[in-house]
């Protein structure tokens, strides 16, 4: 590697470790964007759910996309199987 591609990985490396020890909420909220929040917290407190376990589990099985389908079918911000969504809302009375 030339040594000005090494020196540019390292400003950024600490430019990120910077921004990370200094910036803390805003640099977390770039990171990982809190989308659907406010849904998500009404939802979560409704269900007796963390609200941070289910923005977690959002951000890994969709992105946030709302519209996202697994290969198995699996559909919506959490991937829910319809079968289950169905079982779940049945359960609930809804």
């Amino acid at each position: 590697m030339q040594p000005k591609g090494r020196l540019l990985r390292w400003i950024i490396f600490w430019v990120l470790v910077a921004a990370g020890f200094f910036g803390g909420k805003w640099f977390m909220r770039f990171l990982y964007p809190l989308h659907y929040a406010d849904t998500i917290k009404i939802e979560a407190d409704r269900n007796g759910l963390d609200p941070m376990l289910v923005q977690a589990v959002v951000r890994v099985e969709s992105r946030f996309n709302p519209s996202a389908k697994s290969s198995k079918g699996a559909i919506g911000l959490m991937q829910l199987m319809p079968e289950t969504a169905d079982w779940i809302a049945e359960k609930k009375g809804e």
